[in-house]
């Protein structure tokens, strides 16, 4: 989304909202809420105006697509460093079923991002830079020895983030949330608390970063929260360019607005008919992956000391003392085994008598499955040695199948019935411990 670049400022501009809403939860994401819902208004009503005939073409993400194709040698000069929050896999997930409803009405004048391209900017501290003055003030903040507080600081400050509905302007399009303020908490890994909003994180970076010294110049400061999901981009190919009237324009850009609106009704609704679960609209800022300090033109890779990933509080507040000071963090015995390849989630069929439907389903627990006489690599002949009637004539296979089973135990998250779904995994899949943990709950 469109914003203008502000001034270098001593002066904790998200620390100002949270005065004026009295650090009152509600009043917070009234704010996000009026900010979202006048910009879509305001571009709703420009974009159905009589004569509107083109979008804001974004002319160089064009030529940076070029460039990865090998197309052109165009490098881009703008370089910059802010926070990032990466959207956990429902989050993907509902963007990717948008971007399909979307995508067609334009065409290929719309670039979907990528799903590894999905992030949120949490606190922008530079931006538009060149590359030496981008690893100047880089390597001030790393010398400050704040980063890994930075990056980790969602593992002791969960703040949610709830009600989705897709938000845009003439140059892009975006999925936005507002701070929760005490609606209904499903998710485990929540704080269990709205008093500490998304924009308490932001106004807590904010003052950690500019106390180390480091200056910022954020284009944003505005309340808001969301994930850029589309870009409007020149055809990469004019015989498949926008070849139409300015009236039949109006009319698909007419229509791609109602598109919109539709799926916002929806999404504001309690039945998504189209994009899933209710209940996955909301996201845990730091759920999966802590944040990520970006540097560079394409904020493809992350600097500083590694994410704790550990949601285990216990795990997680020590690795975070550790990394503060600068040292390797600790082994722990859950760490040391070689862990499975596990879902934490399944959406599969549930047979109770509640739900008779495909329903979302949390991984409580795990074991490994026993593997068919074939896959073992067994000759026919075996058969009878292990039990089984029928033909011994010795014939043999010449490999064993590398496949394992591992069963899974559900629990439904509408009806919480509980299930087991056996499931196969490639050769690498292997069970950590001994056969006495073997069903033991997972820890993630």
């Amino acid at each position: 989304m469109t914003n203008e670049p502000q001034h270098v400022t001593a002066e904790n501009q998200f620390q100002q909202l949270i005065i004026r809403s009295e650090n009152d939860p509600k009043k917070l994401q009234i704010a996000y809420e009026d900010h979202r819902s006048n910009r879509n208004a305001l571009f709703r009503d420009q974009i159905r105006q009589p004569g509107f005939c083109e979008w804001k073409e974004d002319e160089l993400l064009l030529k940076v697509l070029e460039a990865e194709k090998g197309l052109t040698d165009f490098v881009d000069p703008r370089n910059n460093l802010a926070f990032w929050a990466r959207p956990p896999k429902h989050i993907r997930d509902l963007v990717y079923k948008i971007q399909q409803e979307i995508g067609p009405l334009i065409g290929p004048g719309l670039w979907l991002v990528p799903q590894h391209h999905l992030h949120m900017t949490t606190l922008e501290i530079r931006s538009a830079l060149t590359g030496p003055e981008i690893d100047e003030i880089a390597s001030s903040l790393g010398m400050s020895g704040l980063v890994a507080e930075l990056v980790n600081y969602t593992l002791t400050h969960r703040a949610r983030l709830v009600k989705p509905i897709i938000s845009y302007d003439t140059s892009a399009i975006a999925l936005s949330f507002v701070p929760a303020a005490g609606e209904e908490d499903r998710n485990v890994y929540s704080g269990k608390d709205d008093q500490f909003t998304y924009h308490h994180l932001r106004s807590d970076l904010y003052n950690i970063v500019t106390q180390s010294g480091c200056p910022i110049a954020a284009r944003y400061t505005v309340p808001s929260a969301h994930i850029t999901i589309a870009r409007f981009i020149a055809p990469s190919d004019p015989k498949k360019g926008e070849s139409d009237s300015p009236k039949e324009f109006e009319k698909r850009a007419s229509r791609f607005i109602d598109k919109i609106d539709n799926l916002n009704h929806e999404l504001r609704s309690n039945v998504w008919k189209r994009l899933g679960d209710p209940s996955q609209g909301q996201w845990v800022i730091g759920h999966e992956k802590g944040l990520e300090l970006m540097k560079g033109r394409t904020c493809a890779n992350p600097i500083g000391p590694k994410r704790v990933k550990s949601h285990n509080p216990t795990i997680a507040l020590a690795l975070l003392r550790q990394a503060t000071i600068q040292r390797p963090p600790p082994s722990y015995p859950a760490k040391s085994v070689k862990m499975v390849n596990i879902p934490k989630t399944r959406r599969t069929y549930c047979k109770s008598k509640d739900c008779h439907k495909h329903q979302q389903h949390k991984v409580t627990q795990y074991k490994a499955g026993k593997a068919s006489l074939f896959a073992q690599g067994k000759r026919r002949y075996d058969r009878k040695q292990s039990g089984y009637g029928g033909q011994t004539k010795p014939v043999f296979h010449k490999k064993a199948k590398t496949t394992k089973k591992v069963v899974l135990r559900l629990e439904c998250t509408a009806c919480k019935a509980k299930k087991q779904l056996a499931l196969k995994r490639c050769k690498h899949f292997e069970l950590g411990g001994d056969k006495k943990t073997k069903g033991a709950a997972l820890v993630f």
